[in-house]
């Protein structure tokens, strides 16, 4: 009579184990070889305001520019905004990308005629704690910073970086049950590349860095949260 008892309570272990194991794998298969025709896309347009606020810079003007050259321009949103303070100028561009790999130098290369001479060469990957990655380099006797501010998760400036940030702020959310009932992409792909430019007037790079770095976090602290929201 007890070894029948402790055959079907072996039995009925085994038998959750498998059902456990059966229901864990199609969530797996679910979760990563199919997508809810319902989810909700985010390749959707933003609101990229007319003037954004920047201390102790009196604002100039802003206009979007042409993306000459390029297939379906149009798709890829952007803004110019310019600044001064006490005599020296300083050009910020933003470019959406409602998709991207995140790579922000090889669309520096495709938007702009930078980075494809020696200052690749000169380019310097840098991170700030609560900010996150950007690059800097100097080219056309101006100092430059760029990088990609995330939709989750810190500004990146490499793929690899990009990639991380999705691997770690998405797929261990609560984006994989939202994407699961169509209300979420699995992964927030967005990208907001952004660009800034100054002349060195007599600066050395690192000096000319120091004030783009300023402008860049505090740009940075304003528009990661309103992103994060779009």
């Amino acid at each position: 009579m007890r070894n029948q008892t402790s055959f079907w309570q072996s039995a009925r272990l085994g038998l959750l184990g498998l059902t456990f194991f059966a229901i864990t794998l199609t969530f797996a298969r679910t979760l990563f070889l199919t997508k809810p025709a319902t989810a909700r896309t985010e390749n959707i347009a933003i609101e990229l305001p007319d003037s954004i606020p920047l201390s102790d810079w009196q604002a100039i003007e802003s206009k979007i520019i042409p993306n000459a050259g390029l297939k379906e321009a149009n798709t890829i949103q952007n803004r110019q905004y310019r600044y001064l303070k006490n005599g020296t100028p300083l050009e910020v561009t933003i470019r959406y990308f409602p998709v991207s790999n995140g790579d922000v130098k090889p669309i520096l290369q495709t938007f702009t005629p930078l980075l494809k001479s020696k200052s690749q060469l000169e380019l310097s990957v840098r991170q700030k704690d609560n900010v996150g990655f950007y690059g800097v380099f100097v080219e056309q006797q101006k100092a430059h910073l760029t990088s990609c501010i995330n939709g989750r998760g810190e500004s990146t400036f490499t793929g690899m970086q990009f990639q991380h940030n999705r691997n770690v702020n998405d797929l261990l959310s609560e984006r994989p049950l939202l994407w699961l009932v169509g209300l979420s992409e699995l992964r927030d792909q967005r990208c907001l590349v952004v660009h800034f430019q100054m002349p060195l007037q007599n600066r050395t790079p690192e000096q000319a860095y120091q004030i783009l770095e300023q402008a860049w976090i505090e740009w940075y602290q304003w528009w990661q949260p309103r992103f994060q929201l779009m």
